[in-house]
């Protein structure tokens, strides 16, 4: 079987009709050639011991905590709920480097192309706000493209509409493919689609099996471009989850949402992370600008909806301007030192507080301790 998709964007599935008769599998496979014991044929599926598994590379993030290299998120929200401003927000950080929401951090300028589907007469000028905003003078590696591929190809349509669609995801995939040939553009990190319901004409979002075709031409996209994809999407009516199939949310690798809180606000909550501590909620506010308007992120709250244990030592750590052991924080608070260090490594992961070394230039080790210390962005 090639690595090209076919027509239809999937890879050639044999019909029911020309698979063998259930009863004729056992012979077949008792009929393998063999020889010494041994079949001549190469595995299908070939199991990994403990060693191979663990020494298997780790999981590397595009933006920390939030989409790893390869993955699949979504985020998705009331109509109005700010998605487009949040995901150009994210662009730009993406692009340039900088941290996102003033939290993530971006682990090296990344390469996006970005299609847009929806509110097209207002999008320069929401990039111009948020590159204003930002101080940015050029993001050399986006693409913005105006249309959305095809992720859907319905069955009740022609054959000429179905071969239509098809090319259009074809095509999208091979020119992009053609511009990392000529080196026009660096291999594509991050394809954000906005929105998914105008990447899918004709799709039932609430058929697992539509939604299913859907997901797995996504597959398909990210395996011939080697990159993460984000969709943005709509809540349902309730807007209390995103729009359509449950198989959606089961394919995600990361789900944020954003609910509206006021005129101009409203919180971004991470809903899911496969691979990660789900973060807390963080507020934002459109500010408006000449001709738009761009995104601030709330400063930390540091008491909010920390226990009273989290508190007490975000009061110890501002206090101690050189940074606190996890043994002279226990001691101070007056808890195990287990516990104690459970409750900073939580803080550490939701970037409030931050370790290093005792001494940066020696392993760690019983002489050789983290030192955490409240992070600058909060002492500001």
């Amino acid at each position: 079987m090639n690595d090209h998709i076919s027509a239809n964007g999937h890879y050639p599935v044999p019909s029911v009709d020309e698979l063998p008769p259930r009863d004729d599998i056992a012979s077949l496979a008792s009929s393998a050639p063999v020889a010494n014991g041994q079949s001549l044929t190469a595995p299908v599926f070939r199991p990994l011991g403990i060693r191979e598994l663990l020494a298997l590379p780790a999981k590397q993030w595009l933006i920390k905590n939030v989409l790893g290299v390869g993955d699949l998120g979504m985020i998705y929200g009331p109509s109005g709920g700010n998605k487009t401003f949040i995901a150009i927000d994210l662009i730009i950080a993406a692009c340039s480097g900088k941290k996102w929401a003033s939290r993530f951090e971006v682990m090296r300028p990344l390469t996006v192309a970005y299609c847009a589907g929806e509110g097209i007469d207002g999008l320069a000028q929401r990039f111009q706000s948020a590159i204003h905003h930002y101080g940015i003078g050029e993001l050399s590696d986006l693409e913005i493209y105006l249309q959305v591929p095809q992720l859907y190809l319905p069955s009740r349509f022609g054959a000429e509409r179905r071969s239509k669609l098809s090319e259009d995801i074809v095509s999208f995939i091979q020119e992009h493919k053609e511009r990392v040939d000529n080196n026009q553009v660096a291999p594509l990190d991050l394809l954000i689609i906005d929105t998914l319901h105008s990447a899918t004409t004709g799709a039932d979002e609430n058929s697992a099996g539509d939604v299913g075709q859907i997901l797995a031409m996504v597959k398909q996209v990210k395996k011939e471009l080697g990159c993460a994809v984000l969709l943005v999407h709509h809540t349902n009516k309730t807007g209390t989850a995103e729009r359509g199939s449950s198989a959606l949310r089961g394919a995600m690798d990361v789900m944020i949402s954003l609910q509206v809180k006021g005129t101009n606000t409203g919180i971004m909550s991470c809903e899911k992370l496969k691979d990660g501590a789900q973060w807390e909620a963080i507020p934002f506010t459109r500010v408006a600008a000449e001709e738009s308007a761009w995104i601030e992120w709330g400063s930390h709250d540091l008491r909010g909806t920390r226990t009273q244990h989290e508190a007490k030592i975000l009061d110890l750590l501002q206090e101690a301007q050189e940074g606190l052991t996890c043994k002279a924080v226990a001691e101070s608070v007056g808890l195990k030192s287990t516990y104690a260090s459970k409750l900073l490594s939580g803080l550490v992961e939701a970037g409030i507080v931050t370790q290093r070394l005792e001494d940066p230039e020696k392993r760690k080790s019983s002489r050789n301790a983290w030192i955490f210390y409240v992070s600058e962005d909060d002492e500001a």
